[in-house]
């Protein structure tokens, strides 16, 4: 899925425990570069709990920094 997600764009559906924010950490350092250049990443979550705990993992896994917001039936993590 990593390198599928590194040629194009895709949404990574898989089950819990699966791999999908490893999946998503290893891409995010892979685009470092152009995040670092102001590109933006988007994670989205379906509850708020998870948000923050991904931005957690994302920030502390890539070393960049993250935001959280949530809105009324959008949830994600830059």
């Amino acid at each position: 899925m990593l390198e599928k997600a590194k040629r194009k764009n895709i949404i990574v559906y898989l089950g819990t425990g699966s791999g999908k924010t490893f999946i998503a950490v290893m891409l995010i350092k892979h685009m470092r570069d152009l995040v670092q250049a102001g590109k933006k990443v988007v994670f989205l979550c379906n509850n708020v709990a998870l948000l923050e705990q991904q931005a957690q993992v994302i920030s502390r896994t890539t070393g960049m920094t993250t935001g959280t917001y949530c809105g009324h039936q959008v949830l994600y993590a830059i």
